[in-house]
């Protein structure tokens, strides 16, 4: 039986989403985690989706170092990225981007 990873609840459902939302916050991050297989710098994102929820995910597309995000409209893509070091499953490696839409 699935159940959430944070509330422990087995109230779960699948929801159909657009996959498009809005900036909340972001991070650059500057210093690599070990096994994690994308190299710094890069820019973690918190988006808010338009039907509701979040999602974590690599900022991608972004011009202008040390913009403000917050706000900016978004398009979540799901890629597999296995970076410099060898993966043994690369479907173990799903990562959650956005791409900046026009403004």
């Amino acid at each position: 039986m699935k159940s959430c990873r944070i509330c422990a609840s087995a109230n779960l459902e699948v929801k159909e989403v657009s996959m498009t939302g809005a900036v909340v916050t972001f991070t650059e991050v500057a210093v690599g985690s070990s096994g994690y297989p994308l190299k710094p710098p890069y820019t973690l994102a918190l988006i808010k989706l338009d039907e509701g929820g979040h999602l974590i995910g690599v900022l991608k597309g972004k011009g202008e170092k040390d913009a403000d995000w917050v706000g900016r409209r978004v398009k979540v893509l799901f890629e597999v990225i296995a970076g410099e070091e060898k993966v043994t499953k690369p479907d173990s490696w799903p990562r959650v981007f956005a791409q900046l839409l026009p403004d």
